[in-house]
């Protein structure tokens, strides 16, 4: 009787495991954000979508790279590139877009997540086919956009580094404690 037991608790365990580890369930954004294209590592599958402004994201792969791509008017422009074998089967790509400053024009933002527990986040300002790159950071699972504040949570205690996008510009946030000597 106990070795049956055993046994139905050791698949309860493989199989939480195996669910809990899928690509689609790595990370989270929280916010506001329209989701405009996803990429799950599918070396046949390329991905694509129309940003609100209708000029197209393509998510591609070309020898052992994956390329994200905007379309302005048939030109491509790289956004983001990233590659290596190992990389190709385990990464996901998703691209969204958000207004960060208000302004009516959407900032772009491509989440690259190449193992379970990390992602990198790249944002750019787009309009009329030019782009540059505003942002960059690194995370681990959630993304929570709240206005005009990137917040990225990493480890179990609730800490994470927190970006404020002013100006064209993000300022990583730096919390002072003035009861607290340093």
């Amino acid at each position: 009787m106990k070795m049956q037991k055993l046994i139905i608790i050791v698949i309860v365990f493989l199989s939480s495991i195996s669910s809990y580890g899928q690509k689609e369930e790595r990370f989270e954004l929280k916010g506001a954000a329209k989701l405009i294209a996803t990429w799950t590592g599918e070396l046949a599958n390329d991905a694509s979508g129309v940003l609100s402004c209708g000029d197209q994201i393509s998510i591609s792969t070309r020898q052992i790279g994956i390329y994200v791509n905007v379309i302005h008017n048939n030109i491509w422009k790289e956004l983001f590139t990233t590659g290596g074998e190992d990389i190709l089967v385990s990464t996901i790509i998703k691209v969204y877009e958000y207004d960060f400053d208000s302004d009516g024009q959407n900032e772009i933002i491509v989440v690259n997540s190449p193992e379970y527990s990390l992602l990198t986040v790249e944002v750019f300002k787009y309009s009329g086919g030019l782009k540059e790159r505003v942002g960059k950071f690194i995370g681990q699972f959630d993304i929570v956009l709240d206005k005009n504040t990137v917040f990225l949570p990493f480890g179990s205690q609730g800490m994470g580094a927190e970006y404020l996008y002013k100006n064209g510009s993000f300022f990583e946030l730096i919390y002072h404690n003035p009861d607290k000597e340093e």
